[in-house]
């Protein structure tokens, strides 16, 4: 059976093995109904199951399993407070320091910190990243994104409100139809989720007098299959060439997989324009957005 020790005051040896000890014999309980104070109130255990540490602001509730640096009444089930707290986790087992630390700083702002060189923070759902800080900011693996499922739905059907990409960059024009391009003064595009915005302005000569379509490619990213040759451009310079006979239209991207666009007639047909028709055509400056799945 075991029983309770009850100890009005303890004096304890001071000296030999037990020195400065108080010794509970086995199926003995120690019972403090008051407080304990050890080294000068610098260890504190009270009846309500609070473990102070206090000169280093340390406090363990046992009642209420919560841990407090900084405070004797911790709130929460980890708290620290201070000037300027931060906790750190560090991993070393695979080799060099991996270390996270979170915090606020002293003019108030809360962060999350990779310490080490290149590192980056995962942000994980049931083991499986979503999404990720790094050096250059927030990324995402493949078919992530930003998810808009939270806004209003369109009337449309087939509704997908992530947004899974964004690049910017430069491109090269390429002739298709046995023309040359001269030079490229710039070639630039944007890519919004699965829209593409592309620009670009060259020169062109030695242009094929014969029927075959006069077209051009070398677009950053394929053209979306089935019927997307639908694009929104214009055409906003073609230097001394006379097009109002012609009727040139704006660029109509070629929805065949591939990375081309050329051109339809306004002539009431459904032509498109050839190289016969732009003989002594020489320069080019063009826009568009079209349509992509890549």
């Amino acid at each position: 059976m075991t029983s309770t020790l009850f100890v009005e005051e303890v004096k304890g040896r001071t000296s030999g093995t037990n020195a400065n000890k108080v010794i509970v014999p086995n199926g003995q309980t120690l019972k403090v109904d008051g407080s304990v104070l050890v080294d000068n109130s610098r260890l504190a255990f009270d009846a309500a199951g609070h473990l102070q540490v206090k000169s280093g602001g340390l406090t363990i509730n046992t009642v209420g399993q919560a841990l407090g640096v900084g405070t004797n009444n911790p709130g929460h089930t980890i708290e620290a407070k201070g000037t300027a707290p931060e906790i750190m986790l560090e991993e070393t087992s695979s080799g060099g320091s991996k270390r996270v630390s979170m915090g606020v700083t002293s003019g108030g702002q809360p962060f999350i910190n990779a310490e080490q060189s290149g590192g980056s923070i995962a942000m994980n759902m049931t083991g499986t990243e979503v999404a990720k800080f790094q050096s250059t900011g927030l990324a995402f693996p493949a078919g992530k994104g930003i998810d808009f499922t939270a806004s209003a739905d369109g009337a449309g059907t087939s509704i997908n409100e992530v947004l899974t990409d964004y690049e910017h960059g430069t491109w090269t024009p390429t002739a298709q139809g046995g023309q040359t391009i001269g030079t490229v003064y710039s070639a630039f595009y944007q890519k919004i989720g699965q829209m593409v915005y592309v620009g670009t302005y060259f020169t062109t000569s030695a242009t094929p007098n014969n029927s075959g379509m006069w077209y051009f490619g070398g677009l950053p990213f394929a053209v979306a299959s089935g019927s997307h040759y639908h694009a929104a451009g214009s055409i906003t310079y073609i230097h001394t060439f006379n097009n109002s006979s012609l009727g040139m239209l704006p660029p109509t991207p070629y929805s065949g997989g591939g990375t081309t666009f050329y051109f339809h007639r306004d002539s009431g047909t459904a032509a498109t324009v050839l190289n016969s028709d732009v003989q002594g055509f020489s320069h080019l400056i063009v826009g568009f957005w079209y349509y992509t799945t890549a």
